[in-house]
């Protein structure tokens, strides 16, 4: 399958192009961008591109964080409340997001957004964070919904959508973010398994395969078992599992 990857881009930044939105980093419109690793930079821009037909690019932020008077606060697009930013503020975070992915070549579709630190709001079509998403082209989000400020009730417990983006349930993560070579562990009762980085790494880099091996393995064997599907990309994993919890077979006479 292609993984959905979200990413983070502020530190790629080639051109000190953040230097102009200053709450989307640390050092504000003093922004420089760091000599420091740069060729490993590109040597990982490389591998994404080669890798394109295996990775998903999603958005996760620009900085991840807001910075607002040299102080940080926790999330990009709402506030510690789930109350979303202003409109305008997040439009210039999302256009420099693109433009980032320019300077590496990076010609994905992006079509999911995962929220930092799972800060998200739903309801307000008229002026709400989904209508933002659908200008660029934004068509699915992973909340977890108990944590959204809502505005509205969803249509469903675990599906809702708005603004033509889709909002579907990924629940909270089995493993804390910060577990280094987790062992595999999900309870197969929802459509999206969320891990980060540090989850299928190992402390010594050249045991990294060892651990995604083995939660390879833990797959093939659960969904073999459960008889779960795994889905070739968001987009076809969101549209069985509509099908499978939404939908209704009737039988008349001898016709379905």
């Amino acid at each position: 399958m292609r993984i959905l990857s979200g990413f983070v881009l502020c530190e790629w930044d080639k051109t000190d192009l953040l230097r102009s939105l200053p709450s989307a980093t640390w050092m504000g419109d003093n922004w420089r961008v760091s000599p420091k690793d740069r060729e490993k930079k590109e040597l990982a821009a490389w591998i994404i591109r080669k890798e394109k037909e295996h990775i998903e690019f999603g958005l996760h932020g620009l900085g991840h964080e807001f910075w607002a008077d040299g102080k940080m606060e926790r999330t990009e697009f709402h506030n510690d409340a789930c109350k979303m930013r202003e409109g305008d503020e997040i439009r210039r975070h999302l256009v420099c997001f693109f433009k980032l992915m320019d300077q590496y070549g990076f010609d994905f579709r992006v079509n999911a957004f995962i929220p930092p630190a799972l800060k998200h709001s739903f309801g307000n079509p008229g002026g709400g964070f989904q209508k933002i998403l659908n200008e660029f082209g934004i068509q699915y989000v992973t909340p977890v919904f108990n944590r959204l400020r809502l505005y509205e009730k969803p249509q469903t417990p675990k599906i809702a959508w708005e603004n033509k983006v889709l909002l579907v349930e990924r629940g909270e993560a089995e493993l804390p973010w910060k577990r280094v070579a987790g062992e595999p562990e999900f309870r197969f009762d929802r459509p999206v398994m969320a891990l980060h980085w540090a989850n299928i790494l190992h402390c010594d880099p050249e045991q990294n395969l060892t651990v995604v091996e083995k939660w390879v393995k833990y797959f093939r064997e659960k969904c073999a078992r459960k008889g779960v599907l795994v889905a070739r990309d968001t987009e076809a994993c969101f549209t069985q599992y509509i099908y499978k919890t939404m939908s209704r077979i009737e039988k008349e006479g001898k016709k379905y």
